[in-house]
């Protein structure tokens, strides 16, 4: 068999296995973006919360201090809705916001004790979830897993598109 032979062989098999992460990757997604996904976690947790608001205070709780701006990059909405549905939390006492430091316009926003006690149940929930999921699983599995999305993520906050 030729070398040029071989490479074309390599570089299809390679092509074809980028195309299944990425599938998989959007299967993923796609999964843990459904509102029913929210909704079984919600009740699970025992928490009641807007199906609308439950992004926005776990990624809060992530990223804090945020703002409004940015967070509406991360939940991919627009400005006035997220800062509409973030006045609901902070209504609610889960969120508060202060003015930042190098810019007094922009609202910063991070969890109160409330929104931590709240994130704190949902995070119980989803611990709950991912070992009912992973319940087949070798603790090595499960340790490659977390190593090997870890590296994906690193790899991907690395490179900008």
């Amino acid at each position: 068999m030729c070398i040029i032979h071989i490479f074309y062989i390599s570089w299809y098999y390679i092509a074809r296995m980028y195309d299944s992460i990425h599938q998989s990757l959007l299967e993923i997604v796609g999964f843990m973006n459904r509102p029913s996904q929210d909704e079984v976690l919600l009740q699970r947790a025992g928490v009641s919360l807007e199906q609308a608001l439950f992004p926005l205070l776990i990624v809060i709780s992530h990223k804090k201090p945020i703002g409004i701006v940015e967070l509406a990059g991360y939940v991919n909405k627009d400005y006035s809705t997220v800062s509409r549905q973030v006045d609901k939390l902070v209504q609610r006492g889960l969120v508060a916001t202060k003015r930042a430091e190098e810019d007094r316009r922009i609202r910063m926003l991070v969890t109160t004790p409330a929104g931590k006690a709240m994130i704190e149940k949902i995070r119980h929930a989803r611990r709950q979830l991912m070992q009912e999921v992973l319940k087949n699983w070798s603790d090595e599995e499960i340790v490659q897993l977390e190593e090997t999305l870890k590296h994906v993520v690193d790899s991907l906050e690395t490179r900008s598109f």
